[in-house]
């Protein structure tokens, strides 16, 4: 963490997992009132100090600023790798604020909202995944690709 002088700030973590998925929404969202937003397009990987967002947003930090984003489920790709990094901030006393959804406020430590949020996030996006799959194995069936 730096030492700098003055009030604390939002830090902003914006997260997508392919270079494909877009990041304006989120720039939308922490852009007016965060100090800095740190970028970051990756998948697969846990631990915070293994990813060059929240390592470059960290190493950033004052004392009393707070990691930032849109929702919870944008700190990891799944709700394994959410836990995994929420727990590294929590252990290094770096508290997280979360602007959307219902584990919108400041979170200072681990919690049931929190799990609760990221979750159902990684309910969704895997049921999401599925109906795409099946969608898209229709499809090829009645295109032929498939032999019934």
């Amino acid at each position: 963490m730096i030492n700098r002088k003055g009030p604390a700030a939002l830090i902003g973590l914006v997260r997508v997992s392919t270079d494909e998925q877009k990041t304006r929404r989120q720039h939308d969202a922490l852009g007016p009132i965060c100090l800095k937003v740190f970028e970051e397009k990756i998948s697969g990987k846990l631990a915070v100090d293994d990813r060059p967002g929240p390592t470059a947003a960290i190493d950033h930090l004052r004392d009393g600023d707070m990691p930032t984003v849109q929702e919870v489920d944008r700190l990891g790709h799944n709700l394994l790798e959410g836990l995994i990094v929420l727990n590294d901030l929590f252990r290094r006393g770096i508290a997280v604020e979360v602007l959307d959804g219902i584990a919108a406020g400041e979170h200072t430590e681990p919690s049931l909202v929190l799990d609760l949020a990221l979750a159902l996030c990684d309910r969704v996006r895997c049921g999401s995944w599925r109906e795409e799959r099946e969608l898209r194995g229709r499809q090829m069936m009645r295109e032929g690709v498939w032999a019934a």
